[in-house]
């Protein structure tokens, strides 16, 4: 799936998804549509409108950088994107929301980012993000069940929080923030590896399975060299693939 490399360009298509939902819905229920997220989830709301709110922020910056652009012309969309943004928004009915999002608006956006002139990026599939979700989902219920010490399902859930986390705003930060998140788990397993000996135990074992199986994945769509395994082998896990 082809993703924008600039923030400018990613929080272009993202407002163009949000004017196509339910203008009677709450604008919290809308964006959490877009999100993908369970209407009663509000931990994974918080977290993906936080990043939706730095990707804002980092798009206004992508272009303050820029020395030979004029802030003045191609920031025009800043003020109203964040009046759209605004926490006090999310209450409010979407179509009110949206009409903060104009035409006018996309396509200063758009002038923006043609402007950056960064060359599009490939993303995870949305059949992939399904599948690490399940994933996911499927080892933090064995985790939380298993009968392993209190310190190694306090890192492994945590840092499937995370990754959960990561997955959700795909669509926010792409696949370099799901990436970012498989080298902190990776990270917090290399620096408690004496929580982690045994790694035959098959929680443990499927756990680094599916961190493996994950960070190849998106290392081939970053295109970026992976010696994952070798983070592995850390900790005592033999990976063949």
């Amino acid at each position: 799936m082809e993703g924008s490399a600039n923030a400018v360009a990613r929080l272009r298509l993202i407002l163009i998804e949000a004017s196509k939902q339910d203008v009677k819905a709450a604008a919290r229920l809308a964006w959490g549509k877009l999100f993908g997220l369970d209407p009663k989830d509000d931990k994974g709301f918080l977290h993906c409108y936080t990043q939706l709110l730095l990707l804002y922020q980092e798009a206004q910056a992508e272009i303050e950088s820029r020395e030979n652009l004029n802030t003045d012309l191609y920031l025009r969309w800043a003020r109203p994107v964040g009046q759209a943004l605004n926490f006090a928004n999310l209450h409010a009915a979407w179509g009110q929301v949206k009409g903060t999002i104009t035409d006018v608006v996309l396509q200063s956006l758009e002038y923006a980012a043609d402007q950056l002139n960064t060359e599009p990026t490939e993303e995870l599939s949305e059949e992939d993000l399904q599948k690490l979700q399940a994933s996911v989902e499927q080892l933090t219920q064995e985790f939380m069940s298993s009968s392993l010490g209190k310190d190694v399902k306090t890192i492994v859930l945590g840092q499937l929080e995370n990754v959960r986390q990561a997955l959700f705003a795909h669509r926010i930060r792409g696949s370099a923030a799901v990436r970012d998140a498989l080298e902190r788990a990776f990270g917090a397993s290399v620096l408690r590896q004496d929580l982690f000996k045994d790694t035959k135990q098959p929680p443990i074992r499927r756990f680094f399975d599916f961190l493996v199986g994950a960070y190849t994945k998106v290392a081939v769509v970053l295109k970026i060299a992976k010696d994952v395994e070798a983070a592995a082998r850390l900790i005592g896990m033999d990976v063949d693939r």
